[in-house]
């Protein structure tokens, strides 16, 4: 059996491609998690300029808003603009996210496999473990992150529907208030 045409396929290549792909998803999770930060942030950013321009056209007490329709459209306005901004807003909260294996982790894992041995001697069980080792912390991160960007991406959605909404309410109370 081969892995490549460059020589036979072994234990150690077989756990290395495995940990590859690991570090790969991680890596794309990551990046992913950069990603929805920006989302959030954009969201809740036009969301708050929205919001201040409402304060600020309300604020001028304008006539037609003495009717019941343009005062329930005023505050499902208000409502869901500042759901808009609010739901990006837990989304960016701080969450812990499990780190895969460290540099001085690794290096003490090293350590003890090396400690009391020769130069000469195999240290392909102590390679194999480490190995085993990266790639179960890097599943384990990875199945982390993914999970909270799950979490992270709901509340994100929660505030992009939240300024629709506001977005609908605000350009039917715009027509109601150029048509009176």
């Amino acid at each position: 059996m081969t892995c490549r045409a460059s020589g036979p396929c072994n234990v150690q290549k077989l756990i290395e491609v495995a940990l590859e792909r690991a570090r790969y998803e991680y890596t794309e999770h990551a990046d992913n998690w950069i990603v929805l930060e920006n989302k959030a942030l954009a969201t809740a950013t036009v969301a708050g300029l929205f919001l201040a321009a409402v304060f600020s056209y309300v604020g001028n007490d304008p006539p037609f808003l003495d009717h019941l329709l343009p005062r329930i459209l005023a505050t499902l306005l208000v409502l869901s603009l500042t759901a808009a901004i609010f739901c990006p807003m837990v989304s960016l909260c701080v969450r812990e996210l499990q780190m895969p294996t460290s540099g001085q982790c690794s290096w003490d894992l090293v350590r003890g496999a090396i400690a009391g041995r020769a130069d000469s001697d195999d240290l392909w069980p102590a390679y194999r473990e480490l190995l085993e080792r990266y790639l179960a912390d890097w599943l384990k991160s990875t199945a982390g992150i993914e999970g909270k960007s799950n979490s992270k991406a709901a509340w994100i959605l929660r505030g992009q529907v939240a300024l629709l909404i506001g977005g609908v309410a605000g350009a039917v109370l715009a027509a109601i208030s150029i048509w009176s």
